[in-house]
């Protein structure tokens, strides 16, 4: 049975490994890393179909992707040898491991803790926190039992202001700019990474054009990096 392509967590996870290989010379570590990497992608919610498949994503296959990832980056091999997702998401963290590094941590404990499968991704966007990632976190502020009890709230406030630009929809909507306002969870991946509960004071309130910026990118998660980034 032909095995099905890498989606991007594990891809995530893969080069992760990559990183924590390439940062030791002990062998048996480096062992270690590789059975890590092969039990814990076996254990996401993707493939089940594939979980009694010896040879799924076993520490022989695992070991050969992560010799062409060195071979490419080692530029032994052309680019061209390697996916253009796996390119993208070097790119993106070759010089932030830690980000990476927690991005996998928070794979592992979405997967494995909380039990949460992903959702899609953004439509027309690749988003290089992983599918995981993504769908808890707009879980948390969509359908969680404190999300809906935050959102109740913001109706009986009547806030209309954007948390971010400072931009007021009731200017342009009048009445009906409360119901416009999307929350957002606005903590930064070290939270997932650390498997922390979530607070109220972490929700914030966002027009539309932020929160889909606040979503382009894992580090803009967090409500001071989303701040910085946007030009007032």
């Amino acid at each position: 049975m032909k095995m099905p392509p890498l989606v991007i967590d594990e891809i995530i996870l893969l080069i992760d490994t990559y990183y924590k290989i390439c940062a030791t010379d002990d062998k048996a570590l480096q062992h270690l890393y590789r059975e890590d990497l092969s039990t814990t992608i076996r254990g996401l919610p993707f493939f089940p179909e594939h979980k009694n498949n010896p040879k799924f994503r076993n520490v022989a296959g695992m070991t050969l992707l992560l010799m062409n990832i060195d071979n490419v980056v080692t530029k032994k091999w052309p680019i061209t040898k390697l996916s253009k997702l796996k390119l993208e998401i070097i790119k993106r963290y070759e010089h932030d491991p830690l980000m990476l590094r927690n991005i996998a941590q928070a794979i592992k404990l979405i997967s494995f803790s909380q039990g949460v499968y992903g959702l899609p991704p953004i439509p027309n966007r690749v988003f290089l926190g992983g599918n995981l990632l993504l769908g808890y976190h707009i879980q948390l502020e969509t359908i969680s039992n404190m999300a809906i009890q935050v959102q109740k709230n913001l109706v009986g406030l009547n806030i209309s202001t954007c948390s971010i630009c400072s931009n007021d929809l009731s200017n342009i909507y009048n009445s009906r700019a409360t119901n416009l306002l999307e929350l957002h969870f606005a903590a930064p991946i070290e939270w997932y990474a650390e498997n922390k509960p979530p607070t109220t004071s972490q929700f914030i309130f966002l027009c539309p054009n932020c929160h889909r910026f606040a979503h382009s990118d894992v580090s803009l998660f967090d409500e001071k990096t989303l701040r910085d980034a946007i030009k007032f």
